[in-house]
């Protein structure tokens, strides 16, 4: 019964894992709200390219519905806007 719990476990922590793969240098990517089209992201090193795709919700207005990659960073930093 244990060896069985172990196992579950191990799988499902895999299917977690499986779903925040890093997208270049972005540890993570997600819905945010509940859009109709799950979103995805992917980057090509090739071409050094970003691309997002996804649908939702204007963002303005009463809800948010849209798909993003993003990174946990903690401490002091600076964003620039290149």
């Amino acid at each position: 019964m244990k060896l069985k719990l172990i196992a579950v476990i191990l799988l499902m922590t895999g299917f977690a894992s499986a779903q925040n793969d890093r997208t270049g240098i972005f540890q993570y990517n997600s819905d945010i709200g509940n859009p109709a089209l799950k979103g995805a992201g992917s980057y090509d090193s090739a071409n050094q390219e970003y691309s997002l795709k996804g649908g939702g919700y204007n963002i303005w207005f009463e809800r948010d519905e849209f798909h993003y990659l993003y990174n946990n960073i903690k401490g002091d930093f600076i964003l620039l806007q290149l």
